[in-house]
């Protein structure tokens, strides 16, 4: 769902994120990071 939005609005996005990460542990908030840091390379 997040990424449906994320081009179109990054606060909408970054409120997802949080949300999403918040709920995760420590190690999957590591994986995620990375793969939204992907997501944002890919997309430039």
């Amino acid at each position: 769902m997040c990424k449906k939005y994320s081009s179109n609005n990054t606060k909408l996005t970054s409120l997802c994120s949080k949300a999403k990460l918040n709920a995760l542990s420590n190690e999957q908030k590591e994986v995620m990071k990375k793969v939204i840091e992907t997501e944002s390379l890919k997309k430039q």
